[in-house]
């Protein structure tokens, strides 16, 4: 933790706005307040510095970081990097590029260190230098045996979860794999932060339509039917259409198995399918509905 970053930032800020010291503390605190706290002489009580973020219009997680994780510019740059090239499923790239952060020197944010071990894990599995349950044996003493506090941080302990979920599955684990899913689904995250990686709703949802997916594979059709139905509500409530598609063409699929004879309700399910896939330029989903389930598509 670093006061004096965190009090160099709230000048630096303060100066860009052309405001004195004591401007910006009336009616918070003592001008003297002020300057201790840009000396970093003082720690700020989180209300005051509320308050501080308030009329500095900053958001207050940006001054938490920087007293937290005064290197958190250096991490997001590795954290992007990452991120970006995990998106583009290049795990041989993250797996040098973590390779050699650790080569080059000691990562001494604890944070980054659970992050990049998580991601080295991922990448390993990948480009097979590790098995599955190699794979699951590191996440596990990972989830288990790591500072909790650092995991639990950014949300890293949802996604380290999910991988061990994917990888139960892949094992053919489907018990396993339910497990961490309701580890995920009744952990209730209730803020948001500009420095958490994970956007939360969408992650959800994806879980939900995973969780989904084993259900039906393990012929649990009702239970799967109920998990599909809140995801649906969940995305509806959140304006995200991301997973509808998905999450429909498996209500159909549960509806051809449960209630084969409701015809209308199976239609409207591909179609609200193709709707979605369509609108999200999803073509390879597109297609398979058209290929697949033709008949009920008008």
């Amino acid at each position: 933790m670093n006061s004096q970053m965190l009090g160099s930032t709230i000048a630096a800020i303060r100066k860009e706005k052309g405001m004195s010291q004591k401007q910006l503390a009336d009616g918070i605190c003592t001008q003297g307040a002020i300057s201790q706290i840009e000396k970093g002489d003082m720690i700020p009580k989180i209300d005051t510095l509320y308050y501080l973020a308030l009329r500095l219009d900053t958001p207050l997680t940006l001054f938490i970081d920087v007293f937290i994780e005064p290197d958190f510019e250096a991490r997001d740059q590795v954290v992007s990097q990452i991120e970006a090239a995990a998106r583009e499923r290049k795990h041989e790239e993250i797996y040098e590029l973590i390779e050699k952060l650790r080569a080059e020197s000691a990562i001494e944010d604890a944070s980054l260190d659970c992050y990049l071990t998580w991601f080295h894990t991922v990448s390993s599995y990948y480009t097979g230098r590790i098995d599955t349950r190699e794979a699951i044996h590191r996440l596990r003493y990972l989830l288990e045996e790591g500072d909790d506090t650092e995991i639990r941080r950014h949300h890293l302990h949802l996604r380290i979860m999910n991988t061990l979920a994917y990888l139960h599955a892949f094992e053919g684990r489907p018990l396993q794999t339910i497990y961490y899913q309701d580890r995920i689904l009744t952990t209730r995250v209730r803020t948001k932060s500009a420095a958490n990686e994970l956007d939360y709703d969408a992650f959800l949802i994806r879980v939900m339509y995973n969780k989904a997916k084993t259900l039906y594979d393990m012929g649990e059709i009702d239970q799967a039917q109920q998990v599909i139905s809140r995801a649906i509500e969940r995305s509806i409530e959140q304006e995200n259409m991301s997973m509808l598609g998905q999450l429909y063409y498996y209500r159909g699929q549960c509806l051809e198995r449960t209630a084969p004879g409701e015809k209308t309700e199976i239609e409207e399910a591909y179609q609200r399918a193709l709707l979605f896939f369509e609108i999200l330029n999803k073509r390879q989903y597109t297609k398979l509905v058209w290929e697949q389930k033709a008949q009920y598509l008008v």
